[in-house]
């Protein structure tokens, strides 16, 4: 099949399985290994994809990242809510940079069916948590300010994606969701924390060149990933709102064995 066709179906599929509780580069790197493509570009390949979800929450969120950026003059000025959000992001990027790395290098020989099978773990944890908000007879308050353990936490849960099978968005709103924060809270604060990440990530391909990072196919999977991004960015961001808490938990949740029962009708 041609390379640039390829490109933009895995690149639909990036801007679609980004957001949701799916690992994206677990579900691209079996698209592009049927296809062909010589496995130790997999990965590199599928990390690449997410530049074009990373311009698509830069987007979407240019209004907070403007005030986060007009924040740093005052980092050091208390009372700030900027200054706090972008603390947070801050610790959580630096603590998934330091982790990420030891982790892939101990973890490469995990396969996507273990990581998948620790994604549904997660997911019945969700589950759980939305069961029981559903009988809950008071109604709950959620989390409005930002704290650093929690910042600490999600850096470190956020490292965690590099396990095979694991999805990054998935892990970090459900953290968010279980520290206490409301879902249209948790979806903002997992997909803001993704961008310094995934520019890292990307600026170490593109500079060690192990990935065509600017061949015409590669560019049309990030054009496909931006575009559909954005979009589905925006639809789960209303649903988020429009949801009830309780039925958010159960519906992440239940999208978190996705991988697991892919990878056991692969096994068949």
């Amino acid at each position: 099949m041609d390379s640039t066709l390829v490109f933009l179906v895995v690149g639909l599929l990036q801007g679609v399985l980004e957001w949701l509780p799916v690992s994206s580069e677990g579900v691209n790197t079996l698209v592009l290994a049927s296809m062909g493509f010589d496995p130790r570009s997999l990965i590199p390949a599928t990390i690449w994809l997410h530049l074009g979800t990373l311009l698509a929450a830069a987007l979407y969120f240019r209004r907070d990242i403007v005030k986060l950026a007009k924040s740093v003059p005052r980092a050091f000025k208390s009372g700030d809510g900027g200054v706090e959000l972008l603390a947070f992001i801050a610790v959580a990027t630096i603590i998934t940079c330091i982790l990420g790395l030891p982790l892939y290098v101990a973890v490469k020989g995990l396969t996507l069916l273990e990581g998948s099978i620790l994604m549904a773990l997660v997911g019945c944890f969700l589950i759980v948590n939305g069961l029981i908000q559903k009988l809950a007879k008071e109604r709950r308050v959620f989390r409005e300010e930002v704290r650093l353990r929690d910042a600490i936490l999600l850096g470190v849960v956020q490292s965690l994606s590099v396990i095979p099978g694991l999805s990054r968005s998935g892990l970090t709103v459900s953290t968010l969701l279980l520290c206490g924060y409301g879902a249209s809270t948790s979806l903002k604060l997992s997909f803001i924390v993704s961008i310094p990440v995934v520019a890292v990530a990307d600026a170490y391909l593109a500079l060690s060149g192990e990935v065509a990072s600017f061949t015409y196919p590669s560019l049309i999977g990030v054009l496909a990933a931006f575009v559909v991004g954005y979009a589905t960015i925006s639809l789960l961001m209303k649903l988020a709102r429009r949801l009830r808490f309780w039925a958010f938990c159960i519906a992440i949740g239940a999208l978190s064995f996705i991988p697991l029962i892919l990878e056991l009708l692969k096994q068949l």
